[in-house]
């Protein structure tokens, strides 16, 4: 059995293995009924004066020991063992003044009390709390003032070593003002499995403690806490939902949970290698809010926050982390209600190397309005799916998918879920002075739908790594961004994007950049695009590379190529809708054009799509001719490549045929788009038969560039 050791300051230790243990001024319960019946109480201190005085512990008034006729103090400095039965401490039956230290459930002991008036322990409290499974403990509380603890050097202890407590709060008020409370804790090192249950239906529980309330502190305890009805305040330096052990905190019915600690974690602590798991479940029309420092899901431990119903957690202090310190992972499960993190620090899912944090959204509206910043796996994995009817609004300055070097970041976004933001939004937003990217990744696909509303950039892949994948219905709405950047500073941005369906839009008059400063990538085989200007490789050193296979292109203002840098645009077939825009030009970079059975999409320059430009196609750099396996051309087989409702412009062309097909390269005059009569040019590329038929001699080039005007009446 394990022994309980205390070291008093003005008592010795004294211990036995008796069913009543002695701790010199001690007294013990051995009745049912009335706490002031003294024929309940069982004296077995070492000397005495007045047996009466001995057996009703936290008497006061009639006390002849109590000299100062203190209405507060029992001056009978003795400790109140409720170690069987049941103890009733009612308006007419209960102390008058202070019990010194209480132990209820203990020596194999199972023990009630029932509450009904004002009660007060001024030191500390055990119950449920020596070395058995048996010691079990139970409190009704019904109505009164409770206080565990008068000083900053006062404890609780519910559920100690392998005892067990429940607590059941109906009504009145619950405060434990003490250094450290503990809900489950340990006693030797040996993961006891002591367990504490409060089930709270109304009242209020307030702890104001200047150390922190642990709710299941060791490994191998366990603690539940349900509030339904009431408030619990958490208002302690600290409160830690599973210390080491496993604990569940439930705020479901009308319940609420207040905490102004300046550190609220669920899963604190991983000890050797076995993490503390901390669940905090919010339910109905319950609530938790948090106006303290930090609120970590996943500190160190695993923690768990699942939302539904219409419940709302609201977090308005500094920080929030989904994954902490160490290996923490943490998790949060939202499938309808309300959960707004407002602080001005950050909110980080996954935030240093090694950690992980998850945040699914199902349903109700996530707010991630951290003033710093949002941050989808800072250091670490931080992975976020919005699906069903769940929504994610983001007002913070910045929105970052994988953020710093060695961070894997992830927003997926799908179903009906929708995304909205109106700050810098940027995946893979980072690059460390050593050379590593943040990684991140943005999947938007079935009718997911993200919408960012900032009038700062939108980027995938700003210093660091990024990747968008574009699909089905998805939707993806730039509304007043200054640009939209892919790859955007420096040379190791890289950025990717692979489109297949949905919609890309960028509203007003700002650039969609393919390789800003980095290394940038665009493939579309479905899908609409629509910008006001689309240019590659901007910057010197930059690469921009966009394939159109499908879907359609369109830019409100023109399609440029690589400004400063390499760029290629690419069109691969004749399955793309369309390619338009008010204006098109390659200045020193490449045109490809692919073609497959019948011939390619038209590249569109029309002036009519914005009157402020000419509706001209200007190609400086190379323009490269291929072909796929599908061709199946034959000499005198005519491709429309490119129609100018003004002039196509082929000064500086350089020619290249790869296709190992003869072309000669035309340019008609007097044409719509459709080859008709009208007015504009078309770029044709005709098939014509190898030199060696001809008979040629010499080969000029690889193929005619040359103008015809056909009239048509």
């Amino acid at each position: 059995m394990k022994r309980l050791l205390m070291l008093l300051a003005t008592t010795a230790l004294a211990t036995t293995s008796m069913a009543l243990v002695n701790y010199n001024d001690s007294v013990h319960w051995t009745g049912t009924g009335d706490w002031t019946n003294l024929d309940n109480w069982a004296e077995t201190a070492a000397s005495t004066n007045d047996n009466a005085v001995w057996n009703r512990p936290g008497w006061v008034v009639g006390n002849p020991a109590n000299t100062n006729n203190s209405t507060d103090v029992d001056w009978n400095r003795g400790y109140a063992h409720i170690d069987n039965g049941t103890v009733d401490i009612t308006p007419g039956s209960h102390p008058d003044g202070t019990v010194r230290s209480m132990w209820i459930g203990s020596d194999n002991g199972n023990s009630t009390i029932n509450i009904s008036t004002d009660f007060t322990v001024r030191e500390k409290i055990y119950a449920g709390y020596q070395s058995q499974s048996s010691d079990v403990a139970t409190v009704n509380q019904t109505a009164g003032n409770v206080s565990y603890g008068t000083s900053a050097s006062s404890r609780t202890y519910w559920g100690r070593g392998d005892g067990q407590l429940v607590y059941n709060l109906s009504g009145g008020t619950v405060a434990t003002p003490g250094d450290w409370n503990f809900f489950g804790n340990e006693v030797d090192n040996t993961f006891d499995t002591g367990s504490f249950t409060l089930n709270q239906t109304s009242g209020t529980f307030t702890d104001t403690g200047a150390g922190h309330l642990v709710v299941s502190d060791e490994r191998g305890t366990h603690a539940d806490v349900n509030i339904s009805g009431g408030t619990f305040k958490a208002n302690a330096a600290g409160f830690r939902i599973a210390s080491k052990g496993v604990a569940t905190v439930t705020v479901n019915g009308t319940g609420s949970l207040e905490s102004s600690a300046t550190d609220f974690g669920a899963g604190y602590y991983t000890d050797s290698g076995i993490a503390a798991t901390g669940t905090l479940n919010v339910a109905d029309s319950g609530s938790v809010t948090h106006s303290g420092a930090n609120f970590m899901v996943g500190r160190s431990g695993h923690g768990v926050l699942n939302i539904s119903d219409s419940a709302t957690v609201s977090l308005s202090g500094k920080d929030v982390w989904v994954g902490r310190y160490g290996t923490g992972s943490g998790e949060i499960n939202q499938s309808g209600g309300t959960f707004t993190a407002s602080g001005s620090g950050i909110l980080e899912i996954g935030d240093s190397a090694n950690t992980s944090g998850k945040v699914t959204v199902s349903g109700g509206t996530f707010n991630a309005n951290s003033g710093a910043s949002t941050r989808i796996g800072n250091s670490g994995t931080g992975t976020v799916v919005v699906e069903g009817t769940g929504k994610l609004s983001s007002s913070s300055t910045f929105l970052s998918v994988g953020s710093h070097g060695g961070a894997s970041g992830t927003l997926t976004v799908k179903g009906n879920g929708s995304v909205n933001t109106t700050g810098e939004f940027g995946v893979g937003m980072w690059r460390e002075t050593s050379g590593v990217n943040g990684v991140g990744v943005l999947n938007i696909s079935e009718n997911g739908a993200v919408t960012n509303n900032s009038p700062n950039h939108f980027s995938i892949g700003r210093s660091g790594t990024g990747t968008l994948n574009l699909s089905d219905n998805g939707k993806l709405i730039v509304t007043t961004a200054s640009d939209f950047n892919i790859a955007a500073w420096g040379n190791g941005s890289q950025g990717t994007v692979n489109m297949s369906g949905g919609v890309l839009r960028h509203l007003g008059n700002k650039s969609l950049y393919v390789g800003r400063t980095g290394n940038g990538t665009f493939i579309q085989t479905g899908g609409e695009v629509d910008v006001a200007r689309f240019i590659l490789a901007k910057e010197s050193g930059s690469e921009g590379f966009y394939s159109i296979s499908g879907g359609s292109l369109s830019a409100r203002n023109y399609i440029t190529g690589g400004l400063n840098g390499t760029g290629t645009f690419e069109v691969l077939g004749s399955d793309a809708t369309s390619i338009e825009s008010a204006n098109i030009s390659f200045y020193g970079d490449t045109l490809r054009v692919v073609l497959d059975e019948n011939g390619s999409t038209l590249l569109v320059a029309d002036k009519s799509i914005n009157t402020a430009y000419n509706g001209q196609i200007d190609i400086r750099g190379t323009f490269e001719l291929d072909t796929d396996g599908t061709f199946n051309g034959t000499v005198g087989d005519v491709y429309n490549i490119a129609w100018a409702s003004d002039t196509v412009l082929t000064n500086g062309m350089t020619f290249t045929d790869l296709s190992g097909t003869e072309f000669e390269l035309s340019i008609l005059d007097n044409v719509n788009q459709s080859g008709n009569a009208g007015t504009g040019q078309m770029l044709q590329a005709t098939v014509i038969p190898e030199p060696a038929t001809l008979g040629m001699i010499v080969a000029v080039g690889a193929s005619l560039l040359f103008i015809r005007r056909k009239f048509m009446i």
